[in-house]
């Protein structure tokens, strides 16, 4: 005899679909944003640990300290990002002020970490010359 599906086991199973997706999303999203913010800090204590080699002049200390702020507003957007995530574990729709905590802190993460770096690689053009 065949088994049909019914129309509540379809929409179910579509459910079910929907939330495994958006668990999965969150937690590639929750990784992405623990690695920025590992990298972030890492990248503080490097500038710190080779800063009092590299420091010539005020204008290189003032980059350093330019970069260090950039890695440390990236540190606090990913851990925004990740303070959102943790609350939504079960898959279920962010709702809107959700929504809005996660864009500002990702767009404050990786900008910040792109600040940073570019700001250290800047100094260390400076240094070439």
């Amino acid at each position: 005899m065949k088994s049909y599906k019914t129309l509540s086991t379809i929409s179910k199973s579509k459910n079910e679909d929907k939330r495994y997706r958006r668990s999965e999303t969150s937690k590639s999203f929750f990784d992405f944003n623990k690695h920025l913010s590992i990298l972030s800090s890492g990248s503080i204590l490097v500038v710190l640990s080779l800063g009092e080699k590299f420091t010539s002049g005020h204008q290189f200390t003032a980059g350093m300290f330019y970069a260090i702020t950039a890695f440390v507003f990236s540190i606090i957007g990913a851990f925004l990002v990740l303070g959102v995530l943790s609350f939504c574990t079960d898959g279920s729709i962010l709702k809107i002020n959700d929504s809005v905590f996660l864009l500002f802190g990702f767009l404050l993460s990786a900008g910040g970490f792109i600040g940073g770096m570019s700001l250290l690689a800047s100094q260390a053009s400076l240094l070439v010359r």
